[in-house]
């Protein structure tokens, strides 16, 4: 399963109700067969969107009646062509989820792969009943037209931190406070979206530190004896209990650390 940007030319875009003057990039999920190198799936960003700046582009509508769908024009005050920049993704074996970290949306896209290609593009079909719309997003309520409080601020390297899937770390790089936090939440019961309820994460545990700052990359991850091993970017590792005690941190010598991955025996 592979992340991979998708260009769209100005005009498509455009017609998509970007307020864009070039190209954009926007997200994609590739599945491929090994032994055959074949495409198997896929996933298009480009074929769930929603605005409500041009009423005459297709994807015209309310952004707050439509959570399930993604504001392409959400970050369109930012000079970048990389639209959205998605950075990490985690596989949910158990429930045939993809959760997809969006770095510019300061939020996490949960995406039904219990789709074929073809559900996918639409809004009907897999396990979950709603093709490749979004099954369940959160960190950035405004996103969607929420005023509920944000919990990300640009978030990296999403991965589940108990076997059942249910609950999930996060290193939030935090760029406007300067001081980077890392996450574990609960996942609600049932992952949805409902107008009417926030459905919102659950806070089990955070750690920050003056210290602790990148603006770019990190991650975490659950260690065996239920400490928190986090890597900063520009720094290299700290190891932190449930309680919040720094027990071992190494400074690494390298321009940058993207994340580490914990190799059991």
């Amino acid at each position: 399963l592979t992340m991979v940007w998708e260009e769209i030319p100005i005009e498509q875009a455009q017609e998509l109700g970007a307020q864009s003057q070039g190209p954009i990039y926007t997200e994609k999920l590739i599945e491929i067969d090994p032994n055959t190198n074949q495409i198997v799936w896929q996933w298009r960003s480009a074929d769930h969107l929603i605005q409500d700046v041009d009423e005459h582009a297709s994807t015209f509508g309310s952004i707050r009646e439509n959570p399930r769908k993604i504001n392409i024009n959400y970050n369109s005050d930012l000079d970048n062509v990389d639209w959205m920049h998605a950075n990490g993704i985690a596989y949910d074996h158990t429930h045939d989820l993809i959760f997809m970290t969006v770095n510019f949306y300061d939020e996490v896209w949960v995406i039904n792969h219990s789709t074929t290609t073809e559900q996918a593009l639409g809004e009907k079909g897999g396990n979950y009943g709603v093709g490749g719309d979004l099954v369940y997003r959160f960190g950035n309520p405004a996103t969607y037209g929420s005023e509920a409080p944000p919990i990300f601020d640009r978030v990296h390297h999403p991965n589940f931190s108990n076997d059942s899937n249910t609950q999930m770390l996060f290193y939030s790089n935090d760029i406007d406070l300067g001081q980077s936090v890392v996450f574990e939440l609960q996942l609600p019961a049932i992952l949805g979206l409902d107008g009417q309820n926030e459905n919102l994460p659950t806070e089990v545990w955070r750690f920050t530190d003056p210290q602790l700052f990148h603006r770019i990359v990190s991650g975490a991850v659950k260690l065996p004896n239920g400490n928190v091993l986090i890597s900063e970017g520009d720094f290299g590792f700290w190891e932190v209990t449930p309680v919040g005690q720094v027990v071992w941190k190494m400074q690494g010598y390298q321009s940058g650390f993207w994340r580490a991955y914990l190799l059991k025996p």
